[in-house]
């Protein structure tokens, strides 16, 4: 019961009234760029999983489809499979549902699974095996009933599943390939010529086997007994076979489809459609003489693969994981390929085309008008768009310039770079840096440069990236996802785990004026009018996740999801401001609401304006906890992550200590409650 309230507490911070049942959120028009997880036929009709509109059917070989979701209550599907008439789909969060109908509804059969995600689904009559997060179950009665056919089998995170006859086989995670001859029962390993010892993908037809894995296709003609690696370095994420004509899907930089007409032995990469840039594809079918590939929309080949085209129409939104607006107001958004719109997002064109890379993760303007667009490598563009060159090619989060119109470029795992030709050249600027996962970069108006990282918080340099020096005085250290300064100078940090910290002292203190508890990810901030603030939530455990906004420069919050379809798992993931509308990316699809519906209201959540701060974080023997506003009504409690009190007493001056050396390791949950004092922060004991 204790656990009951301390979480109902916690979350009851966070409930509001809707204050705009008339305003609300509306999606643009398009893109439509829905991602293909499973592509199945019944020779009459083809079914389409993905991961976030459900189930599609199309009755005419993939030119239109309709949505078929009727009972089916989960909509990120990860896979479909038809046996003995029957579909089936694996959900995320949702197990495994069934339809007798082609489609029409849906039943969920989850008896005797322990399980919420499933990811692969084979067969063979009235037996089923399927791929989840907790091994493989088995059916025999069409799924009627589950139980695990786990025995010998290393661990439980399966990657791939393919039946053959009387042989099943099955890739595990850094386990390597697995071989049943008895229904699932026991398993046996195959030896396997990787360093990498993980299977993404595979099928089996006749005495041959291909494994899509880390280091490229593997085949056996033999039934597994020997191997060898066909094409080095392509990572495929599925197979499909007709006749002797077997195609591969493959993701990442590789992307598109790989060819072979000999059964697997020599491979050729093919173009799909009009784009000079191949996108990712995660799913293929044989449609009687049509092929199919499926990633961000859909490919039809009607020559056995060697040339393929787009067809799309009646496809739901997709994932879009950035938005950006130029200066001459163009809206940039990527998914898995990138888009763009000059009208608002009434009408939006395929950038797949022009840009080399597939997706970005942020599109940055320069002083003197180059484009800079981060994602898994750095471009630039000197014709507002039209044309992009590669001037890194390693991934980059984000990029800044300061006041000279010098360039610092924040890596995935490689220190921060810069640049003083534009571009051109790079060299390192890590003097003073622990750790070499930056994750956010800023430069204020006095060409400060802020760093955010993914374990050590922020750090700070003021002598143009030479040196560098940590400054976490009240801020976590956790993942720091986005670093943003207002017209104030105010400066704001969203992190993976705490919300949302402010410092108002060019980042030597800071403050946390959103403090959800743990598992959240503020994805991003903007800012609109004098003190407005949108924040994008994105993932975790809470249900209020989506977009906040404060009026009053975060003193004071209130959710606006009004109209935003935010399935589960799917929440905003990037924001866009320009003089009439707020945009969000989300995992499905671009939405906007005008600035007009957001006024200044009454205070639905206030964090105290005087500062408090709690360090060191992490802690080993004792922490600081200081304000100017404690009085004697104050009091700290703290709560262990079982919601359990284990510590609780007054504050009795602005500076107090507390001595957790006899806590164990841990997250813990600190609460200061008293006269106008309200705060939750997540500690973490060592």
């Amino acid at each position: 019961m204790r656990t009951f309230i301390f979480y109902l507490f916690l979350f009851s911070i966070f409930q509001f009234a809707n204050l705009y049942s008339v305003a609300q959120w509306k999606q643009t028009n398009g893109p439509n760029n829905c991602r293909f997880t499973s592509i199945v036929t019944d020779n009459i009709n083809v079914y389409a999983g993905t991961n976030g509109g459900g189930v599609f059917r199309s009755s005419d070989l993939g030119v239109t489809w309709n949505p078929i979701n009727s009972g089916l209550s989960y909509h990120n599907v990860r896979s479909l499979s038809i046996v003995g008439g029957n579909i089936y789909a694996g959900t995320v969060e949702g197990g495994i549902f069934i339809s007798k109908n082609k489609g029409e509804s849906w039943t969920p059969i989850n008896t005797g699974l322990n399980i919420t995600v499933v990811g692969i689904i084979v067969g063979n009559g009235s037996t089923l095996f399927i791929a989840t997060d907790k091994g493989i179950y088995r059916s025999l009665n069409n799924g009627s009933s589950w139980n695990p056919v786990n025995k010998g089998l290393p661990n439980t995170q399966i990657t791939a599943l393919a039946i053959n006859g009387s042989n099943l086989f099955a890739g595990i995670y850094g386990g390597g390939l697995f071989l049943s001859t008895d229904n699932g029962t026991n398993w046996k390993s195959i030896n396997l010529p990787l360093t990498d010892n993980t299977l993404i993908s595979l099928i089996s037809f006749g005495p041959i086997i291909l494994a899509g894995t880390y280091e490229g296709i593997l085949r056996s003609a033999d039934n597994g007994a020997n191997w060898m690696n066909v094409e080095p370095n392509v990572f495929v994420n599925s197979f499909m076979v007709k006749d002797s004509t077997i195609l591969a899907g493959s993701l990442l930089r590789d992307g598109g489809v790989f060819r072979s007409a000999d059964n697997g032995i020599t491979w050729q990469k093919v173009h799909l459609g009009s784009s000079s840039n191949n996108p990712s594809i995660h799913a293929m079918a044989v449609v009687q003489n049509n092929l199919l590939a499926g990633g961000a929309g859909l490919f039809r080949s009607i020559d056995e693969g060697i040339n393929w085209n787009k067809i799309s129409t009646g496809l739901a939104p997709g994932i879009m994981n950035s938005i950006v607006i130029s200066p001459t107001g163009s809206i940039y958004a990527s998914g898995d390929v990138s888009y763009k719109s000059n009208d608002s997002g009434a009408t939006w064109s395929d950038e797949d085309s022009i840009m080399p890379i597939k997706y970005f993760d942020n599109i940055r303007f320069h002083p003197n008008g180059t484009m800079f667009a981060c994602g898994e490598s750095l471009l630039k563009s000197t014709d507002n768009g039209l044309t992009w060159q590669l001037c890194m090619y390693l991934a980059v989060n984000d990029i800044a310039f300061n006041s000279k119109g010098d360039i610092f470029v924040s890596t995935g795992n490689d220190f921060i770079y810069k640049s003083t030709d534009n571009g051109n050249s790079w060299q390192k600027t890590n003097s003073g840096l622990n750790t070499p996962y930056i994750t956010a970069i800023l430069i204020d108006q006095n060409d400060r440069i802020f760093a955010g990282t993914w374990d050590q918080g922020l750090y700070i340099s003021k002598d143009n990236g030479n040196t560098w020096s940590q400054s976490n005085k009240g801020l976590s250290t956790s993942l720091i996802k986005t670093i943003t300064i207002n017209s104030e100078k105010h400066i704001f940090v969203g992190n993976n785990w705490d919300g949302l910290y402010r410092s108002t002292d060019n980042g030597l203190n800071w403050l946390n004026i959103m403090p959800f508890p743990d598992f959240i990810q503020v994805s991003d901030v903007v800012f609109g009018r004098k003190n407005e603030i949108f924040v994008a939530i994105n993932g975790g455990l809470i249900v209020n996740l989506g977009v906040w906004y404060s009026s009053d420069n975060g003193n004071s919050w209130k959710l606006i999801n009004e109209g935003l379809r935010l399935p589960f798992y799917s929440n905003v993931l990037k924001l866009a401001i320009d003089s009439n509308f707020i945009y969000s990316a989300t995992y499905y699809g671009i939405w906007k609401r005008p600035l007009t519906d957001f006024k200044p209201t009454a205070i639905e959540w206030t964090s105290k304006k005087n500062e408090i701060y709690i360090y060191p974080n992490p802690a080993t023997g004792i922490i600081k906890i200081e304000s100017s506003a404690f009085n004697k009504d104050q009091q700290v409690s703290i709560y262990d992550s079982k919601g359990k009190l284990v510590l609780q007493q007054s504050l009795m001056q602005t500076a107090n200590v507390i001595d957790i050396s006899e806590f164990a390791s841990g997250i813990y949950f600190v609460i200061i409650s008293g006269q106008d004092t309200n705060l939750i922060k997540k500690i973490i004991k060592k």
